[in-house]
C-alpha cells in the first residue's frame, strides 16, 4: 500500500496546483483591477484663467485683422476650447470702418475657427463716409473670424438712425459689408 501511496503523491501535488490555479483565475475576474487601459471619466475643468484680456489676430500684411477681448477667459484641456466672460470681437480693415460684436459669454473653439456668442449679442458699425452707422441685437452668435462671417438663426433687429427692421436669422460678411437677412424680415422705414 506504501507503493500506491507513492504513485498518488505526483498526482495529489498537481491536483492541489490546479486548485489554486483556478482560484486565483475566479479571484482576478471576481476582482477587476484598475488598469491604465481602463476608461477614464473625462472631466471639463479650467486647467488655467486670464482675466482682462486681449488677444490681436494681424494678417498676412502686419495689419491688425481682429482683436478679440473679454473680462475673463477660462481654458478647458480636456477639448482645448476656452470659456469667455463678457467678450468683444472687432474686426479691422484698411478699406472700411470696423465691425463690433459684444456679448455677456462666449466660447471658443480649440482651433480658434470659430467663436459662439452666446445669450443677448449687439453688433455695431460706425458711420463712414459712406454710410450710416448701424446697430444689430440678436443672440446667439456663430463667427468664423478668418472669414469675417458671423451668423445667427435667431430673431435680429437692425437699426439705423431713420429705420428699423426685424427679422429672423442673418448673415453678415464684415469683409464686404454684405448683410443678409435669413426670414421673415419686416421693416419700419422713416422718409428722408
Amino acid at each position: 500500500m506504501n507503493r500506491f501511496a507513492h504513485l498518488l503523491k505526483p498526482f495529489l501535488w498537481l491536483a492541489v496546483l490546479a486548485s489554486i490555479a483556478t482560484f486565483t483565475w475566479w479571484l482576478q475576474h471576481l476582482v477587476k483591477p484598475v488598469t491604465a487601459t481602463a476608461e477614464r471619466v473625462i472631466r471639463h475643468d479650467a486647467d488655467y484663467t486670464m482675466e482682462t484680456f486681449t488677444v490681436t489676430e494681424m494678417d498676412a500684411t502686419g495689419a491688425t485683422h481682429y482683436r478679440l477681448q473679454a473680462e475673463l477667459m477660462e481654458h478647458y484641456s480636456d477639448d482645448g476650447s476656452a470659456r469667455l466672460v463678457k467678450p468683444q470681437v472687432r474686426f479691422f480693415s484698411r478699406e472700411r470702418v470696423p465691425w463690433t460684436l459684444i456679448a455677456e459669454e462666449g466660447t471658443v473653439s480649440a482651433d480658434s475657427s470659430e467663436i459662439h456668442l452666446n445669450g443677448a449679442v449687439v453688433i455695431e458699425r460706425p458711420a463712414s463716409a459712406t454710410q450710416a452707422p448701424l446697430r444689430l441685437t440678436t443672440s446667439n452668435v456663430l463667427i468664423h473670424p478668418h472669414d469675417e462671417v458671423a451668423e445667427t438663426r435667431e430673431h435680429v433687429m437692425l437699426q439705423d438712425p431713420l429705420n428699423t427692421t426685424r427679422a429672423i436669422g442673418m448673415r453678415v460678411q464684415m469683409k464686404d459689408a454684405q448683410l443678409q437677412l435669413l426670414s421673415q424680415v419686416q421693416g419700419h422705414y422713416a422718409p428722408r
